[in-house]
């Protein structure tokens, strides 16, 4: 079943939440399995089926990360396969760059004001890499997509380690 046509929207990355959104309370409304209490047994059923699949559908697309992921399956790109892991130089000495970086923090004297500036630098590294998975989705440059895809998923839980942090040295203080 493919989700995007389940909610009659186009298989593009750029679409609104709101529209997502939109179509997957109109889909519940009629789908609901409070609609079918008094219907037959296998209506009840298939209610029940067909709304686990929307909420499903619903919690791919509307999740930025698993909507690019989602689309790059349609076209039989696993991203979790391990054939199709990544062997970028650069953005490896990046990474390395961004852990050594992110670690050095907890030494610093400062260490909000450089927390925050790491935090710039982290979220400009992540609109870069946001923009370039949005073009090559956009323009179906699957390979382009998918190393793009797997960048913000490193990227993604880096920032949220640094929010854990950001958490902990708030609370310590």
């Amino acid at each position: 079943m493919n989700y995007f046509i389940l909610f009659r929207l186009p298989i593009f990355y750029s679409i609104s939440n709101n529209l997502i959104r939109s179509r997957f309370q109109d889909l519940q409304r009629k789908f609901h399995p409070d609609r079918f209490y008094y219907q037959l047994e296998k209506e009840r059923l298939i209610a029940l089926k067909t709304t686990l699949i929307l909420n499903k559908a619903y919690s791919i697309l509307k999740d930025p990360l698993k909507r690019a992921e989602y689309i790059l399956s349609l076209f039989n790109i696993d991203y979790h396969h391990k054939k199709n892991t990544i062997f970028d130089n650069i953005f490896l000495h990046t990474q390395i760059e961004l852990f050594d970086e992110f670690d050095s923090i907890k030494n610093k004297k400062n260490m909000e004001n450089s927390l925050i500036k790491f935090n710039i630098k982290l979220n400009n590294i992540i609109k870069q890499n946001n923009i370039i998975m949005i073009q090559s989705l956009n323009n179906k440059q699957w390979e382009k997509a998918y190393n793009s895809l797997y960048k913000l998923r490193f990227l993604k839980k880096l920032q949220q380690k640094t929010e854990k942090f950001k958490e902990k040295l708030l609370n310590f203080n």
